[in-house]
């Protein structure tokens, strides 16, 4: 009984994005009652750990200011609206710009120090627009 009593705890915590899981319990199961229905989902996986960020950051998340890691050498060829959020490109390395880049309020592009610096190199009539 304890460990439905955690799980139901545990379930109704999820929205809240904490990632809790009590020592011991390596092995979970989500009881549903029987007339629960969500049409189209008929499998349901509860996922423990760690969120693993995207690999790299050369491609716009659709919402909000666009950070991009120079480290990450992009080569930006997808024409994408800012909506009106700012971009800034700091870090080691070089991006290369084949796109259009539109609708932002601020450009913000620094190396690391003045020894490393980050390149912003626009091709093919791609570039801030």
């Amino acid at each position: 009984m304890k460990k439905i009593i955690i799980l139901c705890i545990f379930v109704l915590f999820i929205p809240l994005n904490l990632a809790y899981s009590p020592p011991g319990y390596n092995s979970w199961t989500l009881v549903l009652p029987s007339d629960y229905s969500a049409p189209g989902y008929n499998n349901f996986t509860l996922v423990l750990g760690e969120v693993i960020p995207p690999s790299d950051t050369c491609t716009y998340s659709g919402s909000g200011n666009w950070q991009i890691d120079c480290d990450d050498t992009c080569n930006l060829t997808i024409n994408t609206d800012l909506l009106g959020n700012n971009i800034t490109i700091n870090g080691t390395g070089t991006t290369t710009i084949t796109a259009n880049l539109t609708n932002y309020t601020q450009i913000d592009i620094y190396g690391t120090d003045s020894s490393n610096r980050c390149v912003v190199e626009c091709k093919n009539n791609g570039c801030f627009k």
